[in-house]
């Protein structure tokens, strides 16, 4: 069982250039560790991908490509990144995109992170079932979270986070905690094989 308390949890979210995390770049990233319902600090970066992000993003986030030109690129920030989120649980809203999207674009430089994910789409499923949608805007307006810039990496990041909390308030820990584990994605590589040396399997075959 992974528990939230006592755990560092990375609330991020990230804009894109599309949603194919294969072909299309992060255009924007935000990241605030908590611990203990403690903000610790933040992580925020506007990233150049090196090309003109279609008029619908542009739309859509209201980034521009003059917002971005003189951005840094994401290797720029990637061992950055890395050592920021590596060390606890992400959580976000639709987790599975944004940590396809920054896993990827990590992986290109050699840095590979092996994250638990907990999905607060599936959060909300758990301990809403009564409401049908369960989309960040549904969210947004149903925890009547104060006005901002939707589709922006900030505000979303915050949006998603208030509804951690106002979620473990309205519930209480133990039905939290319960959903919180339907919620998680464990990491692909276990954290006690993770830290296993391979120098000590012995050369030779024996029981």
């Amino acid at each position: 069982m992974v528990n939230y308390q006592d755990t560092v949890l990375n609330f991020l979210d990230i804009e894109t250039t599309g949603t194919n995390y294969r072909v299309d770049r992060i255009i924007e990233i935000y990241v605030v560790k908590v611990l203990n319902n403690q903000v610790i600090k933040t992580f925020h970066s506007m990233l150049n991908p090196g090309f003109k992000p279609n008029p619908y993003i542009t739309k859509l986030t209201n980034i521009s490509y003059s917002d971005l030109k003189d951005a840094p690129a994401f290797e720029d920030i990637a061992e950055d990144l890395f050592e920021f989120i590596n060390d606890g649980i992400v959580v976000a809203h639709n987790a599975r995109f944004d940590y396809s999207f920054i896993k990827n674009q990590l992986k290109e430089y050699g840095l590979d992170v092996n994250l638990n994910c907990c999905c607060t789409v599936k959060l909300s499923r758990q301990l809403y079932p009564a409401y049908k949608n369960h989309n960040l805007d549904s969210i947004i307006a149903r925890i009547k979270f104060d006005n901002g810039e939707r589709h922006r990496a900030s505000y979303d990041t915050e949006a998603t986070k208030s509804f951690f909390y106002f979620a473990l308030d309205d519930h209480g820990h133990e039905i939290f905690l319960e959903a919180f584990n339907k919620s998680v994605k464990q990491a692909a590589i276990p954290q006690t094989l993770k830290n296993f040396n391979l120098e000590d399997i012995p050369d030779t075959p024996g029981v």
